[in-house]
């Protein structure tokens, strides 16, 4: 037995794990680079949900990618995209729990995988880039009441149709965090994007590394806290260019 859920409007693709989670439930200050680079962001379309106690898909027809408070004709936009995203829950917990990354000491237990593809198309219409795209990734997420962990591996297939370039780029990202007590976590994020070549990049494989601490002014409470971290980027690149 499960519901269905339909939407329509400007949403975000149903893409990305670490995208989904909304910022508040996020380890760390900022999201990683791998979503940023491979994020389906916003865009503008209609959505259906289906949900029952371990299982979750969700299909979405829009026009493209990280094409948000865009016009018809912006060049932002694809003629038209589908987005498809299922997800498996193992154990005690539900999709409440894992609308956080973070797991509370006294939290439920369980595992969470997800499967996720977007595919757009542009260059019909006017404004359109000419440009064929495909996004993939898996992803796992793991809570045991007073540590968690996540790992993905997301990648894209870009055809340039005007310069008959196709391009290949792929990332990972892995992070985990554990309190110390009922108020401090400690966190701690690998992410790395291994750009196709043909890219022309100074580097084609760039790693970044974020450390830091989360303090909850209420126990087991998400209403106030504070976070501290740093981040290290091992290689140098023109990040205007990517």
């Amino acid at each position: 037995h499960g519901d269905w859920i339909f939407a329509a409007g400007q949403l975000k693709a149903p893409l990305l794990t670490e995208e989904l989670i909304a910022p508040e439930f996020q380890l760390s200050a900022e999201r990683s680079l791998v979503n940023e680079f491979f994020t389906g962001g916003y865009t503008q379309g209609i959505a259906g949900i289906y949900t029952s106690d371990k299982f979750r898909f969700t299909a979405a027809l829009s026009d493209g990618a990280n094409a948000g408070n865009s016009s018809y004709t912006s060049a932002a936009e694809a003629d038209f995209s589908i987005t498809g995203r299922a997800e498996f829950i193992f154990g005690d917990a539900g999709f409440d729990d894992f609308a956080a990354f973070t797991s509370f000491r006294d939290g439920a237990t369980g595992f969470k995988v997800g499967l996720a593809a977007h595919w757009q198309t542009g260059g019909e219409t006017i404004g359109t880039a000419d440009v064929d795209v495909l996004r993939y990734t898996a992803d796992i997420m793991g809570k045991m009441g007073g540590w968690n962990f996540f790992a993905a591996v997301v990648g894209q297939h870009v055809e340039v149709n005007a310069t008959d370039t196709d391009i290949d780029d792929i990332g990972f990202v892995a992070q985990a965090g554990v309190f110390l007590s009922d108020q401090v976590e400690l966190f701690g994020r690998w992410d790395t994007i291994m750009f196709d070549e043909d890219r022309g990049f100074d580097e084609d494989d760039v790693h970044f590394l974020t450390a830091g601490f989360n303090y909850y002014v209420t126990p087991r409470s998400h209403a106030v806290k504070f976070t501290g971290d740093v981040g290290y980027a091992f290689e140098t690149f023109d990040a205007a260019t990517v």
